[in-house]
C-alpha cells in the first residue's frame, strides 16, 4: 500500500496551525486539570452534580455516587464526575 499525500496546492497549513493550537489547548487544560482554571464549585453545586444525579435516577445508592477523594491537597473530589 502506497501512501498518498495531499496535493501541495491544497494543503492549508494555516488550519492546520489552528487545529493544532486548539488541541494544544485542551490538552493542556486537561492535563493541568478542569478545576484549576475554572472557578471553584460552590457548596450548591457540589452538592449533588449532574452525573451522580443520573447515577441515582438508575438506582446506584447515594453512598456510591458522593464517594469523593482527596488529590493534591483539594478534599473532597468527586470521583464521579471524572469518569
Amino acid at each position: 500500500m502506497a501512501l498518498i499525500q495531499t496535493n501541495p496546492k491544497r494543503r492549508r497549513y494555516g488550519v492546520a496551525a489552528i487545529a493544532g493550537v486548539l488541541g494544544g489547548i485542551v490538552s493542556a487544560i486537561v492535563k493541568f486539570g478542569w478545576e484549576v482554571p475554572l472557578p471553584p464549585r460552590t457548596p450548591e453545586r457540589n452538592a449533588t452534580n449532574p452525573p451522580q444525579e443520573l447515577l441515582q435516577q438508575l438506582g446506584i445508592p447515594e453512598s456510591v455516587t458522593h464517594l469523593s477523594y482527596t488529590f493534591n491537597g483539594n478534599e473532597g473530589l468527586p470521583w464521579v464526575s471524572f469518569i
